[in-house]
């Protein structure tokens, strides 16, 4: 299988991930492939580290940025291995069983996708730009399994929003992954949480790359900006805490 990491202005939250992954993973299980979409920051240096390490495979660059459901479209249309595992650059791994968890799964379910909860409607919703909408049921984009072939070509991960009169609000909004979801029961195929075991290997801390939020102005983007800005000093002393494994070696 191939795990696939997207990264903005993440740099020690990235490498935190990378270093899980490495650190709670079967060296021979997996490869590992970072994408990076722009990042201003100094996350290029510390990836093209990593790389030295032999901690990544392989690193995409899209200087001129591509959003997460961009990412996940170019990934499921074009990963060669059987599985997808989609892993957000804020999660941290904590516990080696985090893989088999999800595998299991998908074994005994033949699921799509194997998420780590499906996040449920929201009515009413309103987001940074003030406007209600509904918020469509969806996968945690943040921690995934996909079947490659099985989501290919179906329907986009990517934010789209959908007229609809029927709901008080009128408008759907289908959030990264919402869209896939809905084309995927359609064809009958099946879009399942793992068992909430899955909650207890892994930490996602959420939001770190919030672009338009980080860049908007009043209380609630300056209080995100002060959370991200603890939130860094945190996974900044996690990495100095965290005691580095050993180079896995490239094959």
């Amino acid at each position: 299988m191939t795990i696939f990491v997207a990264s903005i202005n993440t740099a020690s939250a990235t490498e935190l991930c990378v270093r899980s992954i490495n650190r709670n993973t079967k060296r021979e299980a997996y490869t590992l492939c970072v994408g990076d979409c722009g990042s201003t920051d100094n996350s290029l240096p510390r990836i093209m580290a990593l790389v030295h390490e032999h901690l990544i495979d392989d690193v995409m660059l899209a200087p001129h940025g591509r959003s997460h459901g961009a990412w996940l479209d170019l990934w499921t249309n074009t990963c060669t291995t059987r599985y997808a595992v989609m892993v957000d650059s804020d999660v941290e791994i904590l516990k080696p069983n985090w893989l088999d968890v999800l595998l299991k799964t998908a074994d005994d379910s033949e699921a799509a996708i194997v998420c780590a909860e499906i996040l449920e409607e929201v009515p009413h919703y309103v987001d940074y730009t003030g406007v209600a909408r509904r918020l469509a049921r969806r996968p945690s984009a943040w921690m995934m399994l996909v079947d490659v072939a099985k989501c290919r070509d179906r329907a986009s991960w990517q934010f789209a929003m959908d007229i609809d009169p029927n709901i008080p609000e009128q408008q759907w909004a289908l959030d990264t992954g919402a869209q896939l979801m809905r084309e995927l029961n359609l064809a009958g195929e099946t879009v399942v949480a793992a068992p909430t075991a899955i909650q207890r290997t892994f930490r996602h801390y959420g939001g770190l790359s919030w672009v338009k939020i980080m860049r908007s102005r009043g209380w609630r983007p300056r209080a995100h900006r002060l959370k991200v800005g603890l939130l860094n000093l945190y996974l900044f002393a996690r990495l100095k805490r965290m005691k580095v494994p050993r180079a896995r070696k490239l094959p």
